[in-house]
């Protein structure tokens, strides 16, 4: 079943919609904090009650009885926020069914106490608070996509759209994740693939190319072996998720570097895709190539290109000053997107 026929049948169930919305964690804070509701599910107490408010409207209005009018202001308003809930109503009908009905609270909590999962949530909510502007977009863990382990949709240079999976590097999969990507690379170049993907996807989602994410610094290693994100998650439980950066729960070393990686983030990707521009342009795609620049060390080898991220620029004196590495994998569709 797609997305859309999923979210239609979804509608028409008033009572599980009451439901969920109801059991949605809950903000003390009347601030409009549209990184909580998106990243986290988190409402407010207003926005709570105006999605209440719109789900009678609509069911008063399906059942031809009198339904209270709601200002076409407030509405628009509300159906912005209405159309994130039923993104993610999509995808936990999708993967809970009939248990549907039992969604708690402490859903988040049991995703916090994953360290990658955890890792995932603060970075994806760093950058959404970061790059809160039309240039830099993330989309977290699209239904559409979660069964193609994509962990979150970026789209930062050229309108480019990369699916990226994360990963820690103490996680001991990663050349089987390496492999999952190259193969969703592969499938990439199937014009066949790509044309059923379009008939069943939103377009907004259709990759350009794959990219394998490691991060290998002081967070990952913190989050691996002393729960540092579900410690400060639960902080912030207990203070009713004010609005606003949970990673202030979080000491200021570990605040830097998650900022760190999503300020730099997009720059690296644009470096690397000017440097495979380039590598197109001259038509030396057979030639390994590796440079260095700044702090940045890139390594071209024919299917990728892997772009690592040291702290500061003396990187090869001090391997510890390492925080992340990229690997985008090279699409028919991205060098004919990068040479257009």
């Amino acid at each position: 079943m797609s997305s859309k026929e999923n979210i239609k049948n979804i509608l028409e169930k008033t009572e599980t919609l009451d439901m969920i919305i109801d059991n949605l964690p809950v903000s003390t804070d009347n601030i409009v904090d549209t990184t909580n509701l998106s990243v986290w599910w988190i409402l407010n107490k207003e926005d709570k009650e105006n999605l209440l408010k719109l789900l009678y409207y609509y069911e008063d209005s399906k059942l031809d009885l009198q339904a209270e009018e709601i200002e076409p202001i407030l509405k628009k308003e509300i159906k912005k926020i209405w159309i994130k809930m039923l993104r993610f109503i999509d995808s936990l009908w999708t993967h809970r069914k009939s248990k549907i009905n039992n969604w708690e609270k402490s859903k988040l909590l049991h995703n916090m106490t994953i360290p990658w999962i955890a890792l995932e949530y603060f970075l994806i909510d760093s950058i959404s608070r970061l790059y809160n502007n039309s240039k830099v977009q993330v989309e977290k863990w699209p239904s559409d996509l979660e069964w193609k382990k994509v962990d979150f949709v970026l789209n930062c240079y050229e309108n480019l759209k990369l699916w990226i999976q994360l990963t820690l590097s103490e996680w001991s999969s990663i050349n089987e994740k390496r492999n999952d990507i190259y193969n969703l690379r592969n499938n990439i170049n199937d014009l066949l693939w790509l044309k059923n993907q379009e008939k069943h996807m939103s377009s907004k989602y259709i990759v350009d190319a794959p990219v394998f994410m490691i991060i290998n610094s002081e967070t990952s290693r913190q989050t691996h072996n002393n729960n540092i994100l579900l410690i400060a998650f639960k902080k912030w439980q207990e203070s009713w998720f004010p609005a606003w950066w949970p990673s202030v729960y979080l000491e200021q070393k570990i605040q830097k570097e998650l900022k760190k990686i999503w300020f730099s983030l997009p720059s690296t990707i644009s470096k690397a895709m000017i440097f495979i521009k380039e590598i197109y342009k001259k038509w030396e795609t057979w030639k390994y190539q590796e440079i260095k620049i700044n702090n940045l060390h890139l390594v071209y080898d024919w299917e990728k290109i892997k772009v690592l991220f040291f702290n500061k620029e003396r990187y090869w004196k001090s391997k510890s000053n390492f925080i992340y590495s990229i690997e985008i994998f090279i699409t028919d569709k991205l060098v004919e997107k990068l040479w257009v």
